[in-house]
């Protein structure tokens, strides 16, 4: 059996599996961003009077009496990454995917409007902390460490249980996120919804594709033109159709994301719009050359 012949099932692995990652990402993300919408900030006075357990959300500033971890960055906690850059035969880096290989996440005070809450573990998360990257070496052209943190004055919200009674009143932190509730919302929301679109693209594209070489292989050579021509014309339709139903689907779930119509339907005509320039240009291009 030639290689040709899997090209369907290499086809509907990648449409799928770009599609599946596009999905579960966007379904995280939005987990994560209603998770922290649902949580009604909690003050200092009603955190001293609920019972150990409870999930709170808490919204303040980091205070001015956590110790500074490190003078250089200018955190009060902080993550450092580490990447791996790769040299090619012919002397040209490619830089491999950031890996957490440290954590410097002690207990923290947060600042409320009404007083002091103790975050009281040191195994919590940091999320959209700033970012420092290491100036690379005269001769690098990559970075391989930079750091993620937050400083002195920062906001911030902590989201995680009560703590057993104390002074001042503590939690137990799942996460502390740089910014508002409402900052963390769009974030997470954004973010799913363009890493989605992005798969989305992928998958369409590779599938197209994959198909038409596909189709176009198994005709005799003197047909390849026509099949050519044939399908510039339905590759522009299908994109056109797969756009408005995505931009549709997109829409009827809008509440959920809590963006406009308006922004959904005009994202959705951009990548179709885009997309079906770009396979009528590549398209054309190939039958020039062949």
């Amino acid at each position: 059996m030639s290689k040709r012949k899997y090209l369907p099932i290499f086809g509907v692995l990648f449409v799928g599996g770009a599609l599946v990652c596009g999905l579960v990402t966007w379904y995280s993300s939005i987990r994560a961003a209603n998770r922290v919408k649902g949580l009604t900030p909690i003050t200092v006075a009603a955190l001293t009077d609920s019972q150990p357990g409870r999930q709170v959300l808490v919204e303040g500033h980091v205070s001015s009496r956590n110790p500074v971890q490190s003078e250089f960055l200018g955190f009060v906690a902080y993550i450092r990454e580490e990447r791996e850059i790769h040299t090619d035969d012919e002397g040209t880096p490619s830089p491999g995917s950031w890996s957490v290989s440290a954590r410097v996440t002690p207990p923290l005070l947060l600042e409320l409007s009404d007083g002091l809450v103790q975050v009281e573990n040191d195994d919590y998360d940091l999320e959209n902390g700033t970012t420092i990257e290491e100036e690379p070496s005269s001769f690098d052209r990559y970075s391989d460490t930079r750091y993620k943190g937050i400083e002195i004055g920062d906001a911030v919200i902590a989201v995680g249980v009560v703590g057993v009674e104390a002074e001042p009143p503590q939690i137990k932190a799942d996460f502390i996120a740089r910014g508002t509730q409402a900052s963390y919302v769009a974030s997470q929301r954004s973010a799913g919804v363009i890493f989605f679109v992005i798969s989305v693209v992928v998958a369409v594209v590779g599938g197209i594709f994959i198909m038409w070489d596909r189709v176009s292989g198994l005709l005799p050579r003197r047909h390849q033109w026509s099949v050519l021509r044939t399908n510039w014309n339905i590759n522009r339709i299908l994109v056109l159709v797969f756009s408005i139903l995505g931009g549709a689907i997109l829409c009827v779930g809008a509440p959920v994301l809590g963006l406009q119509k308006s922004v959904l339907g005009v994202v959705f005509a951009i990548v179709g719009g885009g997309l079906s320039i770009l396979l009528s240009l590549v398209i054309w291009l190939l039958s020039r050359r062949r």
